[in-house]
């Protein structure tokens, strides 16, 4: 047993009903040596894992176990946030929604919200697609720097099922205009015939970015649609980057309206289209 092993089982130990322990619990309780019971908390308590009382020298868990688990609870809080907001978006449009979060050069689906449109494409929690070809990933991509995805993402990127394939310098520029955009689209990158649109917040707890992204046939929404959709999307990552503490990328449709650039709810806005080659274009 490897002594993470060992740290691990002893916070396992621990419980309401036994908050405090003494060496001799634990190794009661694990089965294993007084004296590497001893070794192990005593490493615990210098990392903050476990603290030890002065007076009766029994162990507590420490402050690094309760910093972690709310880390966790927000990330979970910014998650169900996000969900809830895709649910929102899906249930307005009737299309599918999507919330996923960047691993390397994949991005992967936590949570599906089916929409009412009978042509849809259906990806379970747990599917993993290449990024680059997709209006999420694309989104979460864009929340790293340029040097970091120079040194997490190959020079050349494909997408097997598709034979879409992509030079790390044009996605860097596409990345680029998505930044300036506020959100993704893409045409056919990953199914064809399928037109995603998706963008991604930030959470001030742990950093990592979580996207989310509606899924619809292409046919099933005009340019004025389109549009519209857009809006909603970038309006509802604005919205929730205030609420879990993002610095907002796009204004609100009110504030747009004073800044002069409504024209975004009314079908003008920057589009990039990607096709079987890889290359990218912004349209207006």
């Amino acid at each position: 047993m490897s002594t993470l092993e060992t740290a691990l089982d002893i916070l396992d130990c621990f419980d309401p009903a036994s908050p405090e322990l003494a060496v001799t619990d634990v190794a009661r309780r694990l089965g294993i040596p007084k004296s590497t019971v001893s070794r192990v908390l005593k490493t615990m308590a210098r990392r903050g894992m476990t603290e030890q009382c002065e007076d009766s020298k029994r162990y507590s868990v420490g402050p690094l176990p309760l910093r972690l688990g709310q880390l966790y609870r927000a990330r979970m809080q910014t998650l169900d946030l996000v969900t809830a907001a895709t649910e929102q978006l899906a249930s307005e449009t009737g299309f599918t929604g999507y919330v996923g979060i960047l691993d390397g050069a994949d991005v992967v689906i936590l949570r599906m919200t089916q929409g009412r449109y009978p042509v849809r494409i259906v990806l379970e929690p747990g599917y993993r697609v290449a990024a680059f070809a997709t209006a999420m990933g694309l989104s979460l991509l864009a929340r790293e720097t340029d040097t970091v995805l120079r040194t997490m993402l190959p020079s050349i990127l494909v997408h097997e099922p598709t034979g879409l394939r992509k030079t790390l310098p044009t996605l860097l520029r596409d990345l680029a205009a998505i930044r300036r955009q506020g959100c993704a689209e893409v045409s056919e990158a990953t199914f064809p015939g399928i037109h995603a649109v998706g963008a991604a917040v930030r959470g001030a707890s742990d950093g990592r970015p979580l996207g989310f992204a509606l899924s619809f046939p292409a046919g099933a929404a005009d340019a004025a649609q389109q549009a519209r959709i857009v809006a909603r999307v970038k309006e509802t990552a604005y919205r929730l980057a205030m609420q879990v503490g993002d610095s907002p990328r796009n204004p609100t449709p009110a504030e747009s309206a004073k800044d002069g650039s409504a024209e975004l709810l009314r079908g003008s806005r920057t589009k990039l289209t990607t096709n079987r080659n890889g290359t990218a274009r912004a349209t207006r």
